[in-house]
């Protein structure tokens, strides 16, 4: 059985309002409690949350613009019909209604018919409204048991992918680790950074359709054979995650990860900005495990270095300067007590560069050890202007 229309009317005239409640009732079946103030209306709100609310303007205490404003502060009645009442004409005040949050107003003396006719336009719409609230709350309810189901497949292929390839989880949440740090620092949109995450998680996937003992061998061990068929993991990622729907802009970065930013690289010659952003990320993050696998012990300093030494050939330089400042902000013991990273326009004469300066192109600006002065200081502005140096300038704190 459908619920009955309920509705306030809010009026400091009694025979107002009782003329008001029996030609609304006369010809339609409603629930109507009657108030004689804002505040003993408010109260029954409370208590029914009605589906209109009738309020003179002109009443003593609250008035009725402020009866409004407090509704539709009001979480539970903020979606409930408001109907203004006022025996005033002036264009002005009723804009003021309708900017308090009225959805319309009837000016008095007012036609039983019209009040009806008004008052069963917006149950109407009410009703329309409420459908489409239902259907909000059903499709939201999909939406996350869809959600639950891709977050369960996405974990059923990391899963998988532990088993057939050694490390392959450690190296994925170290990646998704990389991930975070620079989807901050580029102010990326949710569905970019989500897609990045998802990339990051599942960049060895294609290595589960591989022979055992190649995606088992130590990266020392492999011949040049090996390295070719090794090679073609980013394409069976994409075929893998191309079928599925949410996966398929992950896919394109999976097949473009081992791509080159001078267009060397593989499958496709790509070069620079041609090859999505998460491709470029992926393939420093490349180096950096293939570093790893060749020393895992390695100095932290000697990556830096062996990466920046490719850069503008494999990576791209400003990935790679992102990547590089995350390595020595979160790398314990990469950066020295005695050292700190500061912007372009915190830098002073006498201080001493830590690390080698490189613009965002990659253009390297100073080498370690350089000892600032003035001109210095004024050709770093005037390049940062031009190529900014995007992770700043690392240098010794002056005594220590």
């Amino acid at each position: 059985m459908n619920k009955k229309p309920v509705i306030v009317i809010a009026e400091d005239e009694p025979m107002e309002l009782l003329h008001l409640a029996q030609a609304l009732q006369q010809k339609s079946d409603f629930v109507i409690h009657q108030a004689l103030s804002a505040e003993e209306a408010l109260e029954i709100c409370a208590r029914t949350t009605p589906d209109i609310i009738i309020s003179d303007y002109s009443m003593p205490g609250e008035n009725g613009f402020e009866f409004c404003a407090k509704v539709k502060r009001d979480p539970a009645l903020r979606k409930v019909f408001f109907i203004l009442l006022t025996g005033m004409n002036e264009v002005e005040k009723i804009v003021e209604g309708l900017d308090t949050g009225a959805d319309d107003y009837i000016t008095k003396p007012n036609h039983p018919e019209e009040v009806r006719s008004r008052v069963n336009a917006f149950l109407r719409i009410k009703k329309l409204q409420d459908t489409v609230d239902e259907d909000n709350l059903q499709l939201e309810s999909l939406n996350a048991e869809l959600e639950e189901s891709f977050r369960g497949i996405v974990t059923l292929l990391c899963d998988l992918m532990e088993l057939r390839v050694p490390n392959a989880s450690l190296r994925a949440a170290r990646a998704e680790k990389i991930i975070s740090h620079i989807s901050t620092k580029l102010a990326l949109t949710d569905r970019e950074a989500s897609d990045l995450h998802y990339a990051a998680r599942l960049h060895e996937i294609g290595k589960i359709s591989m022979p055992d003992h190649l995606v088992a061998k130590n990266p020392r061990d492999l011949s040049e054979e090996d390295r070719r068929e090794l090679g073609n993991f980013p394409i069976r990622g994409q075929l893998l995650m191309r079928e599925i729907p949410v996966l398929k802009s992950v896919a394109r970065i999976l097949r473009h990860q081992m791509e080159n930013y001078d267009g060397t690289g593989y499958p496709d010659r790509l070069n620079r900005e041609e090859i999505p952003l998460g491709s470029r990320i992926l393939r420093v993050i490349a180096g950096i495990e293939a570093a790893h696998a060749l020393s895992p012990k390695g100095d932290l300093q000697a990556l830096e270095a062996a990466l920046i030494e490719k850069q503008g050939i494999y990576y791209d330089p400003r990935m790679l300067q992102l990547i590089i400042d995350y390595l020595r902000s979160e790398t314990q013991g990469f950066i020295p007590d005695h050292v700190l990273q500061l912007t372009v326009g915190d830098l002073i004469a006498g201080m001493v560069t830590a690390h080698d300066v490189f613009t965002c192109s990659g253009k390297k600006l100073l080498s370690a050890g350089t000892v600032l002065t003035e001109k210095i200081i004024l050709n770093i502005h005037a390049h940062h202007q031009k190529d900014p140096i995007l992770v700043g300038v690392y240098v010794y704190i002056q005594g220590a």
